[in-house]
């Protein structure tokens, strides 16, 4: 339901062309991130925007690589087209600082909205940008983690150490962990090896 919503504020913002464009930037080849490509164009077409009727996709993928990522984003831009719709975190920001407020654009995949630079402290949208955000349920695990392992005492957890989403969810497992009884042991990683 949430991308027939962003389908219906496309259509309404840019409701007097015939023909839309969207240039789509996925960060990387990743099942979750096939499925949200996949979902967003579902949203579109029950919206009535059909791929090769009234509507050109742009799909590119920057096989999570920041530089390249920037360059689709500057690519679309250049182009004029619609829409940016931006998929993970790093795309999404690309997508976003290339538009400049030009050109609207759509996140999704993004962990924390407030802390990438979409919304403010109070959620509201920090310019012409929305999207969908795919929060961990960190309390939930945590439980889940306890009840499974009754006598762990250390949860190891790796995090990209340049993604604004990694570094927010290890303080909230840090933040969190001690009512479980844990420490959290992390480790930040910084190149794709």
């Amino acid at each position: 339901s949430v991308i027939a919503v962003i389908a219906l504020i496309l259509t309404s913002a840019i409701a007097l062309a015939e023909t839309y464009t969207i240039g789509i930037g996925q960060f990387a080849q990743h099942g979750s991130l096939d499925n949200c490509y996949e979902g967003f164009m579902q949203g579109l077409a029950e919206a009535g925007l059909v791929e090769g009727e009234n509507l050109k996709v742009d799909l590119q993928n920057a096989q999570a690589d920041m530089g390249i990522a920037q360059q689709i984003a500057a690519q679309f831009a250049g182009r004029k087209v619609d829409m940016l719709v931006g998929i993970a975190t790093p795309m999404a920001q690309a997508c976003y600082n290339a538009a400049s407020g030009r050109i609207p654009t759509v996140f999704t995949a993004v962990t924390d909205p407030v802390a990438a630079g979409f919304a403010d402290a109070s959620g509201a949208a920090t310019g012409d940008v929305t999207g969908t955000s795919d929060a961990l349920p960190i309390e939930a695990q945590l439980g889940t983690i306890r009840a499974m392992l009754p006598e762990a005492k250390k949860i190891g957890i790796l995090f990209t150490t340049s993604e604004v989403n990694s570094i927010s969810a290890i303080a909230i497992y840090k933040e969190l962990a001690p009512a479980y009884g844990f420490e959290i042991v992390d480790a930040g990683i910084s190149t794709i090896a």
